[in-house]
């Protein structure tokens, strides 16, 4: 797995939870630990925690909410949560999201696989990028290895 240095890029008024990213493992590497399993395949934590502003039942009560309507209507097992924590991509020469889709995710106890993940510009001029990541809630075991 791919050494990820996390850019906190987070504007005032970013307010969220402390999450926990897992990412595909490839026995080849070697690790120290944080593996978990899902279905048949086997997940490694990131080694940083990532700040995710997730929300509540029904409409996100923000005053000032950066997400559309639609985003921010909680329905069953599908929830829309925000990031700004990136890495910056030499080769690409911009910043990309830190989760992927297919990452797993641990957020305030529940456990998530992100299903999409859209990338909108809000503030200007900064240019702080929200990243949008669409979660399924995981209701399988998952295993801690």
């Amino acid at each position: 797995m791919q050494s990820i240095k996390i850019e906190k890029r987070l504007p005032f008024g970013f307010m969220g939870d402390w999450g926990k990213v897992y990412k595909q493992y490839n026995f080849d590497e070697k690790t120290d630990g944080g593996l978990i399993k899902y279905q048949d395949s086997f997940y490694i934590e990131l080694g940083q925690d990532v700040q995710f502003k997730y929300l509540g039942d029904g409409i996100d009560n923000q005053s000032k909410p950066s997400q559309p309507l639609e985003n921010r209507v909680a329905k069953g097992e599908f929830r829309t949560v925000e990031t700004t924590d990136a890495y910056f991509d030499i080769d690409r020469e911009e910043y990309e999201c830190v989760v992927e889709v297919g990452d797993i995710i641990n957020l305030s106890g529940c456990w998530w696989v992100v299903d999409s993940i859209d990338g909108k510009s809000i503030f200007t001029p900064q240019k702080q990028t929200f990243y949008y990541l669409s979660l399924k809630r995981i209701k399988e075991e998952i295993s801690k290895l």
